[in-house]
């Protein structure tokens, strides 16, 4: 399953995994919004495959955590982490009984990266 908020993208990303042969189920959400995060899982079809997802915002070449807008934060945050939780909590009301939740990170949350991204990092730690 792969979600994303711009339709155009993710279906060109759909159609190149599909042309590798992978089977492609494509879900127009905003993952850090609740409401768009569950209608992801009330179909059968995800509880039989897993993916990722993550946001980080670029900066200019030797940006600091200190030219982060409280905009950039907040979507970095509100993607890779609650969005993160939004998804876990919509996956976990259809699950079946006995079946887990894996959510993997980015090691840049446990250890200081070589580039400016304090959103990113706060993000994957938590």
């Amino acid at each position: 399953m792969l979600a994303a908020r711009r339709a155009d993208r993710l279906h060109g990303v759909a159609e190149s995994l599909r042309k590798d042969g992978v089977e492609v189920l494509e879900v127009v959400a905003d993952v850090a919004v609740p409401r768009t995060a569950g209608a992801s899982w009330r179909r059968p079809w995800p509880l039989r495959r897993g993916g990722r997802a993550g946001e980080q915002r670029r900066h200019r070449p030797g940006g600091a955590a200190s030219r982060d807008t409280v905009a950039d934060f907040r979507a970095v945050i509100d993607v890779n982490l609650n969005g993160a939780f939004w998804m876990a909590q919509a996956a976990g009301a259809v699950m079946q009984p006995g079946s887990a939740i894996v959510n993997v990170a980015s090691v840049l949350g446990l250890v200081s990266g070589q580039y400016p991204q304090a959103s990113y990092a706060a993000s994957k730690a938590g």
